[in-house]
């Protein structure tokens, strides 16, 4: 069966298929569920995951019998088939449970009675996959009103009503009021099962958290495996709740008064790690700068200080004169910053309880504490947890990965962030697409994250270059390199010239030492021989015993050899260890960021444009950023791109269009249009103005987004890959229209889409890190003066100062305007007085234009004319500053970025590494929604200036949209360029509501096939595949040989690695050069991307091999061509060998039979059938 080639099966998951798939079961059996259950969680394999799916298990059988008295094992199924489902990306599943609220609140109660019983080691399981589900809901579904609905009286102030003496802390909080209202509704409530629900929720969080101390206290679960699972997803989950305003208020208190963080005294670190990694995460969270009432910051360390002080005059005033020697020692530290937690311990040590008890009294943090947990090592611990400030911080990040060694890259890694079972917690500190605190709270966690990534990206790029390497022992016992990798290269000497730098001398290949940049980072590590003994993994597999961050100061030297100057600070003599140089590849924005964080972004002073701010907190409504919500809006807009009956609004129109003849004398309202805004009567008045038209076309839901674009506050754009006609080239054009003199900038997902955007404006700029890109932008520029320069000479001639060299220099074509001006006016001033002088405009024979036809006529045509004459002044007095630096190729290209050009298009690298982020604009123009968050808030950041944000991205195919998760109002596009056959493929994905509006041609050129998968045989046991890449290449080959343009076709790979591979086949095969002239035909490149991050192009070339999981993310990234190549399984994707079209080429179809279809099988057929079409290619060029 299709349905599951291509992930690994399971004979007895396959015997009962049939059960369910294709057809429904007609009735419910809990057997099968049973069945299913005993097969797939035991298993624990993803492959069984996505069989279930593919089979429409969730669909077919979970979903439609789910009901209230439903079996553990079916609750089980159902919520571990969910999360699988938004593991991969997507969350379909999800939505397909939040559409019917009633039985999903059946479900939420089902949830809540199951993990609210206690801890047992037969059910532990099964709660922790509970409370990963419970916390999606918290992160990315909170804005849903179900979820919301769901979660009413979970985390709310009645919760505290479990805890001991909670009037007290209603009455210190002044809520007694507030408490009373919200208990009444539960004891009021006469419905037994409504009231019953209503108590649960009321006592889930209390119970689940007592629970949890208690297995912790007791230390006994904590032996088991299984137990730890359970305390990470639950850790998880409260993490979630208590780092959100809306969920925090009041848990966050609960937290407190149970004086939770105290239940870990007895957790061995050396054991459990990762689980105190989890501790430390929440111990910020619930001591975060910030009363959980008003939202209200204070400075971070004040109230621990405070604290301190007051613990010590506890001390000083309640036990001086008992052990006097240690009561000194402590009370007479001088601050807090002074001692540390371990000291604090070892001094409290000694008190007995009684004693401890009056101190925790005294700082009002036992009140609420259960009399189960008042034992000696608990208060302890809750008088440190009061007294000491959270561990993480942003303080010294420029320092933080030149201090990262094996430690933290290779074993911390291992143990604390690399999970790869099914349905763990997110690797933390990494916590998505919650609710921030404060912007300082979001800075801090973006740093946390990246940290993480960097270690990632360090420790996946370590082992993957030392996989290639085969390190072996020879017979003599030495470390022997069989592989190569072209990351890897040995280490010639280290020279220490002080404390802070050290040079290194490198001899390796060409490629590797030009891959080397000043700022870069590298990696030294000490390869000795591999210890089988040894407890860490790294010195067993590769004999791996240090490993140094270290950045890039300054280069030296050439050919194969160079000085690398390197920061150091290292506090012991380490120069002599090192051996070997791992360089890093080229994803090191992570780096970037962090640097950028740590040294321009103030943590206690970040502002964010008002109508942004509570919006990107996520505590105002989704519609506070809406442009109708803002009261500075403008109220008057030219709009352009669209026609009349396009002008459509969710207001009343007034149609005071200007009418004006066209070439058949039909009366028409042409664009531009000028639009009035009426907000007291809620009308629009349009009006048609002067002015040429654009050339871009608009569909009509594409029209709605322009108004919205160019007003003032935050515009989101729901469009999927391929959608057609020209919206961001409008919306720019449309801001040039309103704003001339404001600046723009537009984030693109990556340089592939970069190159490939086009529009002509002169102050447009495509940002990049290459100098020698800047190229042909900077002759343009010049050319364009150059031309400007030229047509001020010729004018000159109509103002009788013909020769006087005004178009030498830009001083003197500006010059030259106040003459053009009052010959203008003077010509304005006679045809006031005499119309029929109009004939006689000055520059009539300089634009060759001809008049005397009628006066609106002509007058429109002089109009016309003269704006561009003015436009020509201006265009040189904008370039006029560039001359200066004509000379000057580094300070020219900053001129342009940061004062010259108004249209910035970067990408989030070159965001950061040409500080493009300091700039201050006007708009922000977010182009995908697989950007970094971090990338699109940091031009926000202290920006007083930006009036608007436009995002326009893929949001209902990403999980990840911090918009989506923001319940933000979008715009929805759903008309894509791709073929109609395509969508069937992704089209669920949208709610099947993508449109094709495809207007190419029927058939691929040379293709029998649009779209098919072309198997070919997959090596084993190798990381790549050699086949396919080869396949691949040779298929585009055939296809450059038929005509096909480079640029539209792409080759799209896996993963890096078969990347790569398919990178090296083409530069055998294909060389760099393209193109198409017979004579001198070069096949050229295509664009070579991941699956992950694909642009959209015309045809794909698809190497399936690696993919993690069948689902492929680019598929619809084609319009004409997608071409699967390898063993990808898919249900209706047509399966066979290649099958090609005698006698058609690119664009150039001939009415098909039998006898112009010819089939290759396999690669070497088809190398052998390109080879000779090469060769006659060539022959024909001579």
């Amino acid at each position: 069966m299709d349905i599951y080639s291509g992930v690994e099966s399971n004979d007895s998951l396959i015997s009962v298929l049939k059960k369910w798939y294709p057809k429904p079961p007609r009735k419910f059996s809990s057997k099968l569920v049973n069945e299913v259950h005993q097969i797939v969680i035991n298993a624990n394999s993803r492959d069984l995951y996505e069989i279930l799916l593919n089979t429409s298990y969730f669909n077919n059988v979970l979903w439609p019998f789910f009901h209230q008295d439903i079996t553990s094992n079916h609750i089980e199924l159902l919520v571990c088939t969910i999360l699988y489902d938004i593991e991969q990306g997507y969350s379909k599943l999800m939505d397909i449970v939040l559409t019917n609220g009633e039985t999903f609140q059946v479900l939420f109660e089902r949830l809540l009675n199951i993990t609210i019983s206690p801890c047992q080691l037969s059910n532990l399981r099964l709660h922790k996959n509970i409370l990963l589900f419970l916390n999606q809901l918290v992160t990315f579904r909170l804005s849903h009103p179900v979820v919301k609905k769901s979660l009413n009286g979970l985390f709310s102030i009645t919760t505290w009503s479990n805890l001991h003496e909670y009037q007290t802390l209603l009455k210190k909080n002044d809520l007694e009021k507030e408490f009373n209202l919200r208990q009444a509704i539960i004891e009021d409530c006469e419905n037994k099962s409504a009231k019953s629900y209503l108590i649960l929720k009321q006592r889930w969080a209390y119970t689940v958290l007592t629970n949890y101390m208690s297995s912790i206290t007791e230390g006994e679960m904590i032996k088991h495996s299984e137990f730890i699972n359970y305390l990470e997803s639950l850790m998880q989950t409260i993490i979630s709740c208590v780092s959100q305003l809306p969920i925090r208020n009041y848990f966050n208190s609960l937290l407190k008064g149970m004086q939770f963080l105290s239940c870990f005294y007895s957790v061995d670190e050396n054991n459990h790690r990762r689980l105190l990694e989890f501790v430390k995460v929440l111990k910020n969270f619930v001591f975060y700068p910030i009363s959980d009432f008003t939202g209200e910051e204070y400075l971070e360390g004040t109230k621990y200080q405070e604290n301190f002080y007051e613990l010590q005059k506890i001390i000083f005033e309640r036990f001086s004169g008992v052990q006097q020697e240690k009561i000194n020692d402590f009370i007479l530290v001088p601050s807090v910053y002074n001692y540390s937690p371990k000291k604090l311990e070892e001094f409290l040590s000694n008190f007995d309880l009684e004693d401890l008890v009056v101190i925790a009294n005294k700082l009002q943090i036992i009140d609420h504490i259960s009399n189960e947990f008042k034992n000696t090592d608990f208060i302890k611990n809750a008088i440190a947890n009061e007294v000491f400030t959270p561990e993480y911080n942003v303080k010294g990040l420029s320092q933080l990965v030149n201090g990262y060694s094996e430690a933290d890259i290779i074993d911390e890694f291992n143990d604390i962030y690399s999970n790869e079972s099914l349905f763990q917690p997110i690797p933390l500190p990494q916590i998505h697409n919650t609710q921030y605190l404060c912007l300082g709270d979001y800075i801090i966690r973006e740093v946390l994250n990246l940290t993480a990534d960097i270690k990632r990206l360090a420790n996946n790029h370590i082992c993957q270059v030392l996989d290639r390497l085969k390190l072996s022992l020879d017979q003599q016992n030495n470390l022997r390199i069989k592989g190569t990798s072209k990351y890897f290269s040995k280490l010639e000497s280290l020279n220490v010239f002080d404390k802070s730098t050290a040079e290194l001398t490198i001899s390796a290949n060409k490629d590797w030492l030009d891959s080397i940049k000043q700022n870069d980072y590298i990696l030294l590590i000490q390869l000795i021989k591999p210890n089988k003994y040894s407890s860490r993994q790294r010195m067993v597999k590769y004999g791996l015993n240090m490993v140094r961050f270290k950045k890039v100061i300054e280069l030296s030297g050439k050919n194969k050899q160079k000085n690398i100057l390197i920061e150091w600070n290292e506090s012991v003599q380490l120069e002599n260890r090192f051996n070997y140089v791992i360089r890093l590849p080229a994803e090191t924005s992570s780096l970037d960021r962090l640097k950028v964080i740590g040294n321009d972004v103030d943590v206690a002073n970040i502002t964010l444009p008002e109508y942004l701010t509570d919006l990107f907190l996520g505590i105002d409504k989704p519609t506070a950023a809406h442009f109708k919500s803002q009261h500075d809006r403008p109220y008057k807009l030219k709009i352009d791109c669209l026609n009349a009956s396009q002008l459509k609004y969710e207001l009343e129109i007034e149609n005071n269009s200007k009418r004006r003849k066209v070439n058949d004398n039909q009366v028409s309202a042409d664009p531009p249009y000028i639009l009035k805004f009426d907000e007291d009567a809620d009308k629009v008045a349009v009006k048609s103005i002067i002015g040429d038209k654009s050339t871009y076309q608009l569909s009509d839901d594409q029209a709605l987004c322009i108004i919205p674009s160019v007003s003032t506050g935050v515009t989101i754009i729901d469009t999927p890959q391929n959608s057609d006609g020209h919206l961001l080239q409008a919306v720019i054009y449309n801001l040039q229209l309103n704003f001339p003199k404001e600046r723009t900038l537009f984030l693109c997902p990556n340089e592939i889409y970069l190159d490939r955007f086009e529009i002509e404006l002169t102050t447009f700029l495509k940002v990049y890190a290459d100098p020698v890109k800047y190229n042909d932008k900077l002759d343009k520029l010049f050319n364009t003066l150059k031309l400007k320069l030229e047509q001020v000479e010729t004018l000159s001639e109509f103002v009788g100062l013909k020769d006087m060299g005004f178009g030498q220099t830009c001083d003197n074509a500006l010059l030259l305007f106040p003459k053009i001006k009052q010959a203008w006016e003077n010509f304005l001033h006679t045809v006031k007085n005499d119309r029929l002088q109009i004939t006689k405009y000055p520059f009539k024979d300089y634009f060759k234009i001809e008049l005397g036809e009628s006066l609106e006529s002509d007058m429109q045509k002089i109009v016309v004319s003269y704006k561009t004459i003015t436009q020509v002044f201006q265009d040189i007095q904008n370039l006029a500053p560039l001359v200066k630096f004509q000379n000057k190729k580094g300070e020219l290209i900053k001129f342009l970025i940061r004062k010259y050009c108004q249209y910035l298009l970067v990408t989030p690298e070159t965001l950061i590494s040409q500080k493009v982020y300091q700039t201050k604009f006007d708009s922000i123009v977010c182009i995908g929604e697989n950007i970094p968050q971090f990338n699109w808030f940091l031009p926000m950041v202290n920006n007083a200036y930006l009036r608007r944000v436009v995002v326009l991205g893929d949001f209902s195919r990403s999980n990840k949209s911090r918009w989506r998760f923001l319940g933000v109002p979008s715009i929805k596009l759903r008309k894509v360029s791709s073929r109609q056959e395509f969508l069937q493929y992704y089209n669920y994905e949208y709610n099947n509501e993508l449109i094709s509006v495809y207007n190419g041609a029927a058939a691929n050129g040379g293709f029998e096939k649009t779209h098919q998968i072309i198997p070919v045989d997959v090596e084993s046991n190798e990381s790549v595949s050699v086949n396919e890449a080869e396949y691949s290449v040779a298929l585009y080959q055939y296809m450059r040989l038929l005509g096909y343009p480079a640029p539209e076709i792409s080759i799209i790979a896996m993963n890096a690695h078969q990347k790569v591979l398919i990178e090296e086949v083409l530069n055998a095969k294909c060389g760099k050069g393209e193109s198409s002239d017979s004579s001198h035909f070069k096949f050229g490149w295509p664009t070579v991307e991941l699956d992950d991050c694909c642009n959209p192009n015309s045809y794909l070339i698809i190497s399936s091999f690696g993919r993690k999981y069948p689902k492929l993310q680019c598929l619809n990234a084609a319009t004409s061509g997608l071409y699967i190549v390898g063993n990808y399984s898919q249900n209706s994707f047509p399966r066979k060998n290649l099958t090609v079209v005698n006698g058609e080429m690119y664009n150039k179809l001939i009415k098909r039979d039998s006898k112009h279809l010819y089939e290759i099988v396999g690669y070497d057929h088809l190398r052998q059938y390109v080879d000779q079409m090469t060769t006659m290619r060539m022959s024909t060029a001579k």
